[in-house]
């Protein structure tokens, strides 16, 4: 099959040879129908040293088989979406940029009805990762939570981003007063998404007009973006009184008063992995793992609802052959309010013998 494979570091490319992925128990085999792109993407090509891994985290597809240990019922021919730890070094053939692909079964999501493939791709880490971050360690009441949150402050850092647009509504829906950063171009799409007021990050003055608007009463922050800027930004917002700021990259936080955290998403999959350049070891997190599950389930609640909305997308061309072109263009920054989703139909030269 196709696949998109890491060669070293700095450099991936498209391969037509690739085995068909082996199924583990706890995993579901998808064809996949579409993938979205998001910046880890271009980070681990670039920063993380797993030659022979299949890159890509965020896909779509159609269930082909489902190992005995899934405990989500799925069956055959179930539309799904989700995502994976592509760029894996101990596990190879974990990456979504591939005609077919094998997924922790109980952390996968179904497509609603009327939601195309396409759509579906861009949600799967974004979601995850908003559920990880504001949900287990910022502590926020969950949607659906007969105590909601009572209309604290939350900032989101980064409100249009792939994961952030997620964090924002997921937040409102949970009764919090949401603020978000953002360019200006992208604030009236982040207060479509339920943020009541957005500020330019771009302002020198940014992070005091959050602590004005907010009376010096903001405690509680997700960073989506992650680096000395944000960061600097966040802790000028953040109350006199200290608080929660949490970040999905390694970031130093300027402020020894707010209790900062730094959280990788892909401790939902509860596997031990190993994290950059240097190999980091990262031990399984079973109970991160019991929280993806549940969280899963309220995912596929608020899809069913239509009280989650998809990111607005770009469908690139030609398929897998085109996936390292829109790693280029986020690396390059130059896509910003939408996620880059490629359809493996488009793929020129597909093989007839890839099919399972």
């Amino acid at each position: 099959m196709k696949a998109v494979v890491n060669r070293e570091s700095g450099h991936a490319e498209l391969v037509s040879d690739q085995p068909l992925p082996a199924l583990p128990e706890d995993h579901i085999l998808v064809k996949v129908e579409a993938v979205a792109l998001n910046p880890i993407d271009w980070m681990k090509i670039d920063n993380f040293h797993a030659p022979g891994a299949i890159q890509g985290a965020d896909y779509s597809g159609i269930v082909q088989d489902i190992g005995p240990a899934v405990e989500k019922k799925f069956e055959k021919g179930d539309r799904v979406f989700g995502f994976v730890r592509g760029g894996d070094s101990r596990r190879l053939q974990n990456g979504a940029f591939a005609e077919y692909i094998v997924a922790k079964g109980d952390i996968q999501f179904r497509i609603p009805q009327g939601m195309s493939f396409e759509d579906a791709a861009s949600i799967g880490s974004g979601s995850h990762s908003a559920g990880m971050a504001l949900y287990r360690h910022l502590g926020l009441q969950k949607p659906y939570d007969v105590e909601n949150g009572k209309g604290k402050f939350v900032l989101i850092y980064g409100g249009s981003t792939s994961s952030g647009m997620f964090g924002v509504q997921l937040a409102a829906i949970s009764g919090y007063k949401v603020i978000a950063t953002c360019s200006a171009a992208n604030a009236d799409f982040v207060k479509s998404l339920g943020a009541r007021k957005t500020f330019d990050y771009k302002d020198p003055d940014c992070g005091r007009k959050v602590r004005e608007h907010t009376q010096d009463s903001l405690t509680i922050v997700w960073d989506t973006v992650a680096q000395p800027s944000s960061a600097k930004i966040c802790a000028e917002a953040m109350s006199s009184k200290g608080g929660r700021y949490c970040c999905n990259l390694p970031v130093e936080f300027p402020r020894s008063d707010v209790k900062s955290c730094f959280y990788d998403a892909t401790t939902v999959i509860g596997e031990y992995f190993e994290y950059g350049r240097d190999k980091v070891p990262v031990p399984a997190d079973p109970d991160a793992f019991q929280f993806g599950k549940k969280w899963t389930s309220i995912i596929d609640q608020l899809l069913v609802e239509g009280k989650l909305k998809p990111h607005a997308i770009e469908i690139g061309p030609r398929g897998l052959d085109g996936v390292l072109e829109g790693v280029n263009r986020l690396r390059n920054r130059e896509v910003s309010g939408r996620k880059l989703v490629y359809r493996i139909a488009d793929t020129p030269g597909l093989e007839e013998s890839s099919k399972v």
